[in-house]
């Protein structure tokens, strides 16, 4: 855009010196003058608005540039924001799920304790039986015996 107004102005220039080199009528002259200004008012009317449109197309695409640059910034912080939170919440869960299984070990650990502890305990249950049947035996056939010696 910029080398239009440019080339524009140039050529409005060589127009202007090839008027002013050529000899002509005075009357002429007077006339061509005067249509050579009003051209020349007329192309510099036009590179001034041209001028004045790029500039505010500047301006506007400067803004665009500003806040499309702080959106940027803003969501760049929010993901680094996000980013540490996973990775807190990961940490955190990995130190979740270790303290959970060292609580599910030590809990099956306890199982098989209790499981221990009840079997030796059955065991010894059952034997106290065997033992207090055998001695209830004994005192069954020493009363029988006795029963019939008395007899």
């Amino acid at each position: 855009m910029k080398l239009d107004v440019e080339e524009k102005n140039q050529k409005l220039e060589a127009t202007i010196l090839q008027f002013q080199k050529k000899p002509t009528e005075s009357s002429n002259t007077a006339s061509q003058m005067e249509m050579m200004k009003m051209v020349e008012n007329q192309y510099k009317d036009k590179i001034t608005s041209m001028q004045e449109s790029h500039q505010a197309l500047i301006q506007e695409l400067q803004e665009k540039n500003t806040t499309l640059h702080n959106n940027y910034n803003k969501l760049f912080e929010k993901h680094q924001l996000l980013s540490k939170e996973q990775e807190k919440g990961f940490s955190s869960s990995l130190r979740k799920i270790n303290e959970l299984t060292n609580a599910e070990k030590k809990l099956m650990d306890q199982i098989v304790t209790l499981k221990g502890e009840r079997d030796r305990k059955m065991i010894e249950h059952q034997e106290q039986l065997e033992a207090d049947r055998e001695n209830y035996k004994k005192k069954l056939h020493d009363v029988e015996t006795k029963a019939r010696e008395s007899d």
